[in-house]
């Protein structure tokens, strides 16, 4: 192997990402002057190669990290060589191929239980931290994995973060966890199932029940930012959480809007500082049949419904509620 690229790998920048469930390996293999042009973005399904100038990305076919090097099945164990890597027992492994990787030593970690940060390759979920690899002349390469410092002060999380964007469809989707609660419409007096919600700011459900028990009341609101009129009622409900802040929660649902990024910087604009979720068919069947907007509903810390309105017309009678 060349000196120059073997420097380049071993130097290349790498962070592991989990979006949407799925765990993706990137990395940035820096130029010997200068800042990366190149970035290449892989996971257990697809390689994709993304130029940082033109921002297009197209398929990568590199033979080196195709499915087959990434199936624990291809491998047979040889405890003889297990070894200590960064910290980490690791096992040791021999392919079954005769081309490839030859010899890789996994991590008894699994990926999303451990601490480290620059794992060259992931096999089922496990770190692989030391590999070598055949050439046509029968001589091996080793590498294996140690702390990369930052080859240049230009982070490309921005970047990535840009190319691997969720399409927001998929945050209203139903969720799994709801398929046996109940479709039925709530009126005052029912008492609510413990529905889950998708996380607006981070990648995890939100369970209802976990915040309407922090308080003596819960004030659920279903709003977009597409609505004038929830925008408007925000100032109430922000009116409403400095009023009774110590009885009080707030947790905004989100419908029907198409941009994550506009959402976000919405509600930071207008300084919603409570929890915030995305609804789903099913969740606004049950909360907001009508499809009216703003939606507001209060409950009690027992989940009882207490009242349904609209916080940009019925402040008088939320405040009645909240006064009990």
């Amino acid at each position: 192997m060349d000196s120059e690229i073997s420097e380049r790998i071993l130097t290349a920048e790498k962070e592991i990402v989990i979006i949407n469930k799925d765990t993706i390996l990137v990395e940035q293999f820096p130029k010997k002057i200068g800042p990366s042009k190149t970035m290449f973005i892989r996971n257990s399904n697809k390689n994709d190669r993304l130029d940082l100038n033109s921002g297009k990305k197209t398929k990568w076919n590199n033979p080196y990290i195709t499915t087959k090097y990434r199936k624990i099945n291809n491998y047979e164990r040889i405890p003889n060589e297990d070894r200590i890597i960064l910290e980490e027992e690791c096992q040791a492994w021999i392919s079954k191929s005769k081309n490839g990787w030859n010899k890789i030593w996994i991590s008894k970690v699994k990926l999303e239980d451990s601490e480290l940060e620059y794992p060259d390759l992931i096999i089922n979920g496990f770190l692989v931290l030391k590999r070598t690899k055949h050439l046509n002349g029968g001589r091996n390469i080793d590498f294996e994995a140690q702390s990369i410092k930052e080859i240049n002060s230009v982070s490309f999380k921005n970047i990535l973060g840009e190319h691997l964007k969720i399409d927001i469809k998929t945050k209203y989707k139903p969720i799994y966890e709801n398929q046996n609660l109940s479709d039925k419409s709530i009126k005052v007096g029912n008492r609510v199932d413990n529905f889950a919600v998708r996380n607006v700011f981070e990648n995890d459900l939100i369970k209802l029940y976990d915040i309407t028990k922090q308080k003596k009341y819960t004030i659920v609101e279903f709003w977009g930012t597409w609505c004038v009129p929830c925008l408007l009622a925000n100032e109430k409900i922000k009116e409403l959480k400095k009023t009774y802040e110590d009885n009080l929660s707030i947790f905004s649902i989100n419908a029907h809007d198409r941009n994550i990024s506009k959402l976000k910087k919405m509600i930071e604009k207008k300084e919603m500082n409570w929890t915030h979720g995305y609804a789903t068919e099913k969740l606004l069947k049950v909360f907001n049949k009508k499809g009216t907007y703003p939606r507001l509903v209060i409950l009690n810390n027992v989940n009882e419904v207490l009242f349904i309105g609209n916080p940009q017309v019925d402040l008088d009678k939320i405040k009645e509620v909240l006064n009990k």
